[in-house]
């Protein structure tokens, strides 16, 4: 089972995205871990590794660009 991370700002668009029937035995995918911005998702991604990543671009503190980036850089690998 791959792992999904959510990350958004918005509450509701994390709830609805969760709520999708994709997830789990159907899709092979299952959401493990989810943040309310990029800083957030950062400090989360330094302990759990996650195989996809499932982000808002525009978000407070850091930003959904910005994440990838930083995933980029410290050249974190994800599916």
């Amino acid at each position: 089972m791959y792992k999904v991370m959510i990350v958004d700002d918005m509450e509701i668009a994390r709830l609805q995205l969760k709520r999708l029937k994709i997830w789990g035995e159907v899709s092979g995918f299952e959401i493990t871990d989810e943040a309310r911005n990029g800083y957030e998702a950062i400090q989360k991604l330094q302990t759990n590794s996650v195989d996809l990543i499932i982000t808002d671009i525009r978000m407070p503190i850091v930003d959904g660009v910005e994440l990838l980036e930083e995933v980029m850089k410290k050249s974190w690998h994800f599916v």
